[in-house]
């Protein structure tokens, strides 16, 4: 994770007594768990898979957090009485958005977004759909490999216009002119085959008119997403590096 450099760095030029470390783990364990409790403990992100997972051990979220349903932050909040509770926050929708509006053409920012694209159903997923519901999209496709997951964020947030898609390819409606991919790159590729556990992307999903593609993952710095609409003049791109500095 670049979030260690990226802290440190701003600590250190504003003159902050803290420390940023990274936290490996292969769940909410209790070594997490002991770190929550530590007396000096002073915040923590979290990044997937564990943005539902840690929630459970928070004593109460945000609003955006908890339309969303998950966490990339946590706060600790001192209370009158000197003890202190945990505050789940998501930012991610925050970064997502900034990233997103700073780059839509004048035409698409006059009109607004007709439709957009999500691909993948995790925590982030989530917050891009929040993210591009602020920003006014008036429906937004949904596309993971395994459609009971997607299916199970369609009433998430109230009042979103969600459709599950069976393949990345079929619509209903216009090409998206925003595209958030959530998932791994592994799970991605642009080659013209079916790979094994990744999805094909295709130009077919970028609309000739040009959009703005953002991939959260932070390594390879070129995603196949970005690779993919880098070829198309009329394309913007965003990293998740990108997103992690909003």
């Amino acid at each position: 994770s670049p979030s260690p450099t990226l802290h440190n760095s701003a600590f250190e030029v504003l003159g902050l007594p803290h420390r940023y470390r990274a936290l490996q783990t292969d769940s909410v364990d209790e070594q997490v768990r002991f770190a929550l409790a530590a007396p000096d403990f002073g915040g923590a992100s979290v990044t997937i898979p564990f943005k539902r997972d840690i929630m459970e051990y928070l004593d109460e979220l945000s609003p955006e957090a908890e339309a969303i349903g998950a966490v990339n932050t946590v706060i600790p909040v001192t209370k009158e009485d000197g003890s202190q509770k945990l505050r789940g926050d998501n930012t991610d929708w925050q970064g997502i958005r900034t990233c997103i509006t700073s780059r839509l053409s004048p035409e698409v920012a006059a009109k607004g977004i007709q439709t957009a694209l999500v691909i993948g159903a995790g925590g982030t997923a989530r917050a891009a759909i929040y993210a591009l519901n602020v920003l006014g999209a008036k429906k937004i496709y949904l596309f993971n490999r395994t459609k009971s997951r997607a299916e199970a964020l369609l009433n998430v947030i109230p009042g979103v216009n969600v459709e599950v898609l069976d393949a990345l390819g079929e619509r209903s409606d216009a090409p998206p002119s925003v595209i958030v991919s959530t998932v791994p790159p592994s799970a991605t590729t642009t080659e013209d085959v079916e790979a094994e556990n990744a999805v094909v992307l295709s130009s077919s999903i970028l609309r000739p008119e040009g959009g703005v593609a953002v991939d959260m993952a932070y390594r390879p710095a070129v995603t196949p997403l970005l690779s993919l609409a880098k070829e198309q003049p009329e394309w913007k791109t965003v990293s998740g590096v990108e997103v992690l500095l909003e």
